[in-house]
């Protein structure tokens, strides 16, 4: 499994700019579904979600630009259906 991670300022911006949240809920909606996200893990995994262990690859999103981190899975997910 594979695990994107970013900063909550950095999420918060992007949620206001492609979804058209105001700004003065876009924290709040984006906390929340990181609790739904975490909880759905949780419950079907029973792992902690975002925890680094529990996956095969971890990326930080704000490091790279979108096209980037597209680049990074599709070279892993590649890679990865080579050696199965």
């Amino acid at each position: 499994s594979k695990f994107v991670k970013n900063y909550i300022d950095f999420r918060t911006e992007r949620a206001v700019k492609l979804y058209n949240i105001p700004e003065n809920k876009a924290e709040t909606i984006v906390r929340k579904t990181d609790k739904t996200r975490a909880n759905y893990y949780q419950f079907y995994t029973e792992l902690k979600w975002g925890y680094a262990g529990n996956y095969n690859l971890c990326l930080n999103s704000s490091k790279v630009t979108v096209e980037q981190a597209v680049d990074i899975l599709s070279n892993y997910i590649h890679t990865i259906e080579n050696h199965i």
